[in-house]
């Protein structure tokens, strides 16, 4: 069974939104490394403490099995990762690689969108 897909609006139009998205996908892998290395950098001082308070952070924080506020989701992926910790930097670390690769994928639907398109309109044209 074929499936269909209707582009509504200016296909061109919705590929420039693709690159930008990339771009920006970019930019944001970008500037989360640094704020991982900055997070990372900082808990080396344990800037938590090292009194009970700190200790019962650092239990939810950093160890595995701590507890993770949120929706099903956090959960899911802090026990993934190991810990809430974990889950946030490796979430952070892959978000702007995810918007990178969807406005790649959009770019290369819409050039073979267009591509079928223009073979189809010159097969019409050509049994006319």
């Amino acid at each position: 069974m074929a499936t269909f897909v209707e582009i509504t609006g200016d296909p061109d139009e919705v590929r420039a939104n693709a690159a930008r998205l990339t771009a920006k996908g970019q930019a944001l892998t970008a500037k989360s490394s640094d704020l991982l290395e900055g997070i990372t950098s900082i808990e080396g001082g344990r800037p938590w403490g090292g009194d009970k308070f700190g200790d019962a952070f650092l239990q939810d924080y950093g160890n595995v099995g701590g507890a993770v506020p949120g929706d099903e989701s956090l959960r899911n992926d802090a026990a993934e990762h190991g810990s809430a910790r974990d889950a946030l930097l490796a979430l952070a670390a892959a978000a702007g690689k995810d918007a990178s690769d969807l406005g790649e994928a959009v770019t290369w639907a819409l050039l073979d969108y267009q591509s079928a398109d223009e073979q189809a309109a010159d097969e019409i044209a050509n049994t006319q």
